[in-house]
C-alpha cells in the first residue's frame, strides 16, 4: 500500500491484525514505500538503524516479512545484508533469482497462492529452485486456491509466528 499515509500500511499484515486485538510479542516497524517507487535499501536500512535506536529490541531476532511488492522487498533487503535478519517470510512477492545463492542459509518461509494472476507463482517457485540449488532448504506454502492474496491465509496462521520465533541469529 505506497503512498504517504501510513494508515494504509495497516490495511494487510501483521499491523491489521494488531489494531484488530491480536497480541503479538513484537515490536512490528512496517515502512511504507513511496508511490510510483520500489523499495530502497539504503532508506530502509535508515528506518531500521534509526528505530533500533530508540526501542528496546533484541537485534539477533530481526525478522522480515511483507506482501506483493513487499514480498520483493523483503527479497531485495535479505539479500542486500544476509546477516540481519533472523528469518524472513516473503509473501506473493516478484523473485529476485540473482540474489538467491546470498540468502540460501537465512530461514526461509515463502507463501503463494497457485491461482495468483497478478504476481505469477514461478516468481516463488524460481526462488525456492534457485535457494535450493545453493543449499538452502526453504519452506515453501502453496496456496492451491488462493488468487493474490495469499497474506490474509498466512498472517493469520500463529505457526508463522511461532516459526519466526524459533529463530534467532
Amino acid at each position: 500500500e505506497r503512498g504517504n499515509d501510513l494508515n494504509k500500511v495497516a490495511i494487510h499484515g501483521p499491523l491489521r491484525l494488531v489494531r484488530e486485538g491480536k497480541e503479538l510479542p513484537f515490536i512490528i516497524i512496517a515502512p511504507q514505500a513511496p508511490e510510483g517507487e520500489d523499495w530502497n535499501v539504503a532508506k530502509l536500512d535508515k528506518t531500521l538503524d534509526k528505530a533500533l535506536k530508540n526501542i528496546n529490541a533484541d537485534e539477533k531476532r530481526l525478522y522480515l516479512t511483507g506482501l506483493s511488492r513487499g514480498g520483493l522487498g523483503v527479497w531485495n533487503w535479505a539479500i542486500a545484508h544476509p546477516d540481519k535478519f533472523a528469518a524472513i517470510a516473503p509473501i506473493a512477492g516478484w523473485s529476485n533469482v540473482g540474489g538467491a545463492c546470498a540468502i540460501a542459509k537465512v530461514p526461509t518461509w515463502i507463501f503463494h497462492g497457485e491461482k495468483d494472476d497478478v504476481v505469477r507463482i514461478f516468481h516463488s517457485e524460481d526462488m525456492v529452485k534457485w535457494s535450493k540449488q545453493c543449499g538452502g532448504t526453504p519452506i515453501f506454502t502453496r496456496y492451491p486456491e488462493a488468487n493474490h492474496d495469499s497474506w490474509t491465509a498466512t498472517y493469520n496462521n500463529q505457526a508463522l509466528y511461532d516459526w519466526f520465533l524459533s529463530h534467532s541469529k
